[in-house]
């Protein structure tokens, strides 16, 4: 049970931090939306955080294979 909890905190953990850095690094090489007449925000916003929490989600998936869990397994298995 350990195991199967401390997997979905990790990656939590690693996509709230991920996306922290993220969005440092996207603003500080100007990856950026800009806002037109349709847009729902008004100013310049970072985009493609996504991608931190794809890469999280398959190494969570990675992490449970490689501790011998399958994919399907739920945590209350």
């Amino acid at each position: 049970m350990g195991l199967k909890l401390l997997i979905p905190i990790l990656v939590f953990l690693s996509t709230l931090l991920g996306i922290r850095y993220y969005i440092k690094w996207s603003l500080g090489r100007r990856i950026l939306d800009i806002p037109n007449e349709r847009s729902s925000h008004t100013t310049p916003v970072p985009v493609g955080s996504g991608v931190v929490i794809a890469f999280s989600v398959l190494a969570a998936v990675a992490a449970g294979y490689f501790a011998g869990m399958p994919f399907g397994e739920g945590i209350t298995s």
